[in-house]
């Protein structure tokens, strides 16, 4: 009986035993999953701070960069992630990150996704012939962009490789190199864009043999920009492309980054004075700096937009002078500030305003840009812009009021 009681009393205790260290599995649960709360919501709540840090860094960027036309400055930014598309831009994750609009007035070219501690900010003016707008480019670092030129285009791809800011990580490189495939390899920056002006405008898309490139880019985030420039090289068209595995045979290759070439395609439109030593290309540029075919196409259709609003403001202090020359004892009359001095009178310039039906080309010009914001595969404002520079000029050399 005593034995019997023992083993009671030893069954009893294992029980015990065993209940405690239950009870303090549960607590130590509990504790455990209280602190792993604590961590995560702590984490949470400094990646949100540093989110808003990076929004508020940003949006100084976009304000001051843009004041001062012209510079480019290198800036150490936190571990950026934040990607972009025409309207938005969002930091950190797409489902818990931070986004912002970037407005409707601003016009930012930038890759669709900034990566790193670095950037560089550079900003240009647009001028049509009068200024337009300021231009903002975002330059991560980290992005490697990749100049090939051959003999008929060495001259241009070098002016547009110089025209980047030194702290640009740029390369450049004569055809052959680039098309032997084995010299330029991947270096581990996030994005790499490759820019050429080849011909024809489809030269690389789907042809490996003509463009071979290492095949440790397979995989990566790499693009093509093609130029085919106009005669005067400040008008032309830009063909965008991207590297990317064909699934008929699993290799890698350039193909349209918009399937088709005419859909891939895209204007650019710059212009510069005579008198102009160093010559700017600011859509071109924006062309190159992106690597989204909508980020640009957005964009440009913005500064044209913007264009639409600054030419009418020209339009209406137009019509301001030609009513004054009219008036019996105006200044303007006496000085033969006459209307026609603000017409077309150059018998091929008037006949390259076409179908205006005016030989005032500010109305010309205004209706050409509209057309343009609709179609920008076949924008081609430059007969409007020189012969309003024409006019322009004239007015100047005869002591009247300028047109801009």
């Amino acid at each position: 009986m005593f034995k019997n009681f023992k083993k009671r009393l030893h069954k009893k205790a294992d029980v015990e035993i065993q209940i405690n260290w239950i009870f303090i599995i549960i607590v130590g649960g509990i504790i455990l999953i209280f602190f792993i709360g604590l961590i995560t919501k702590q984490k949470t709540v400094s990646t949100t701070k540093l989110n808003i840090n990076i929004r508020e860094s940003l949006d100084t960027i976009f304000t001051s960069s843009q004041v001062a036309s012209g510079t480019a400055n290198l800036i150490n930014t936190p571990d950026l992630e934040v990607d972009f598309d025409c309207d938005n831009y969002y930091v950190g994750e797409f489902d818990s990150g931070i986004n912002k609009g970037l407005g409707q007035t601003r016009i930012i070219f930038v890759p669709d996704r900034l990566q790193g501690k670095q950037l560089v900010t550079w900003s240009l003016e647009w001028n049509m012939p009068y200024k337009i707008v300021d231009f903002l480019y975002l330059i991560p670092k980290e992005m490697r962009y990749i100049f090939v030129y051959d003999s008929s285009t060495k001259e241009f791809i070098e002016e547009i490789y110089n025209l980047l800011p030194k702290d640009v990580n740029k390369e450049i490189y004569e055809f052959s190199i680039f098309a032997d495939g084995t010299t330029i390899q991947y270096t581990n920056s996030y994005k790499t864009k490759f820019i050429a002006a080849l011909s024809p405008a489809s030269a690389c898309v789907n042809s490996p043999n003509t463009c071979p490139i290492h095949d440790s880019f397979d995989g990566k985030d790499i693009s093509f920009l093609n130029i085919i420039p106009s005669t005067n090289k400040e008008s032309g068209e830009a063909v965008f492309s991207i590297y990317s595995k064909d699934q008929t045979n699993n290799a890698y290759d350039f193909n349209y980054a918009r399937t088709t070439e005419d859909a891939s395609t895209f204007k650019y439109i710059d212009y510069n004075p005579d008198f102009v030593t160093e010559k700017r290309y600011p859509t071109l540029l924006g062309a190159i700096i992106t690597d989204n075919t909508d980020i640009y196409e957005c964009m440009l259709k913005r500064a044209l937009k913007r264009h639409s609003y600054i030419t009418s403001i020209y339009d209406r202090r137009v019509q301001q002078i030609i009513t004054a020359t009219k008036q019996d004892g105006n200044p303007l009359k006496q000085r033969n500030c006459v209307e026609g001095m603000y017409e077309v009178t150059d018998p091929i310039q008037l006949g390259n305003l076409g179908s205006c039906q005016t030989a005032n080309p500010l109305p010309c010009l205004s209706a050409t840009i509209e057309n343009c914001k609709g179609d920008l595969a076949n924008c081609n404002p430059y007969d409007d812009v020189l012969a309003l520079v024409s006019v322009n000029k004239k007015a100047q050399d005869n002591s009247c009021p300028l047109i801009y």
